[in-house]
């Protein structure tokens, strides 16, 4: 084999040797873990607010997902249960759904007479009953809306008293409203309960300062009176001792309260 074509076969070597390479360096890198890719893009479109690298979050939010799902679930089956039970409720749903059929006109569509059935007495009786039950939760919701109203506006009026400004006092009434959403979920902090047990403690303890602090002005009132007493007759020339007071009245005493009253 001359030099030429020494030379010639190893340029083709090296040529062969450099395509895959390059070929390699072309094709898009692997992603080894495609299905956390995709729950990854899943997660974030659903929880924007949530980063999906810190775990307890994620997790977090993994369990509250599932409290759902299995909520849903729950419905479905109960609601499955109701249809298996009740074919006929069952097919006027889905007429009623896909056909837009109002469901006396699926009744009659099912040789159902309406008009005798309500003409029969008992049954008739028992369509009144329910209209008038129907009709008396209506007004009394519109009653509770009307309550509920005027009770918003009282509350706004008792928060306004605070003298908050506006932006303090939209924040305070959202954590308020706040603690009661979760409660009516039986969702109850530790910080909501010490909350709470401060301010019903507020009072007693407001009375108890009171009450000590009384104490101590008594208890200085009858110390400064033995220091008086002490001190009576001593001539004034001793006053840099300590002495020098005025003798003190002599007057009768009614009793031990006297001295504290005057």
């Amino acid at each position: 084999m001359t030099k030429e074509e020494l030379e010639k076969q190893n340029a083709e070597a090296a040529l062969e040797n450099a395509a895959p390479a390059e070929s390699a360096e072309a094709a898009p890198p692997v992603d080894e873990r495609p299905n956390r890719t995709a729950f990854s893009k899943r997660f974030s479109k659903r929880h924007k607010d949530i980063d999906f690298e810190d775990k307890e979050a994620r997790y977090a939010a993994m369990n509250d997902d599932a409290d759902a799902l299995g909520k849903y679930e729950e419905s479905g089956q109960a609601l499955s249960k109701m249809l298996d039970n009740n074919k006929w409720l069952a097919a006027m749903v889905l007429d009623s759904t896909r056909k837009g059929m109002h469901p006396f006109e699926w009744m009659a569509s099912q040789g159902i007479d309406i008009k005798a059935a309500l003409e029969d007495e008992e049954l008739g009786k028992k369509v009144a009953d329910q209209i008038t039950e129907y009709q008396e939760k209506v007004a009394e919701q519109e009653k509770h809306g009307e309550q509920l109203m005027k009770n918003l506006q009282k509350s706004r009026e008792a928060l306004d008293k605070l003298g908050l400004s506006e932006d303090e006092a939209n924040d305070l009434y959202g954590k308020v409203w706040g603690v009661i959403a979760d409660a009516e979920e039986g969702n109850i902090s530790s910080d909501t309960w010490k909350l709470f047990q401060q301010a019903y403690n507020y009072d007693s303890d407001i009375a108890s300062a009171r009450d000590e602090a009384a104490m101590q002005a008594r208890n200085e009132k009858i110390q400064n009176k033995v220091r008086s007493s002490e001190s009576e007759g001593i001539p004034p020339t001793l006053s840099s001792a300590g002495g020098g007071n005025k003798p003190a009245s002599k007057r009768k005493r009614e009793s031990f309260w006297d001295d504290i009253r005057s």
